[in-house]
């Protein structure tokens, strides 16, 4: 029967592993043997379409399951999503918020004669006394 091939050397049914078949399941899906049948499970992120026949990419951006701030932009992606903070913040996914980034950290964003100050979503350079910007 299916699931099993005879073996005439042991007069015995042997399981067969359904799951070294390329086939076996649909792409974005994990194959598991069991003793006579075998089990497909999509992967995170993919969920069978209608009909059983694939595993679809689920677009959490339209879901419930995509936690991004109120500020920043959700984007699907294959499997997963990504959140995108507006310029001058970065997503920090354990606190699940767009966090300020301190541009004055990188020497290069003001020239040379100036200081960096430091504001929420942006910088400010400030010319030291002698200097034009």
């Amino acid at each position: 029967s299916a699931g099993y091939d005879y073996n005439r050397e042991n007069n015995s049914c042997d399981d067969v592993d359904e799951c070294q078949s390329d086939t076996a399941c649909p792409s974005q899906s994990t194959c598991i043997n069991s003793v006579g049948s075998f089990t497909c499970t999509c992967r995170d992120g993919h969920l069978y379409n209608s009909a059983g026949s694939s595993c679809d990419d689920i677009n959490e951006c339209l879901e419930s399951s995509a936690r991004c701030p109120s500020e920043s932009t959700c984007h699907n992606k294959p499997g997963t999503f990504t959140c995108q903070c507006p310029a001058g913040y970065d997503y920090t996914r354990e606190n699940d918020s767009c966090d300020d980034v301190d541009e004055c950290h990188s020497a290069t964003q003001c020239p040379s004669g100036s200081t960096c100050t430091n504001a929420v979503g942006t910088f400010n350079c400030h010319c030291s006394a002698g200097y034009d910007y």
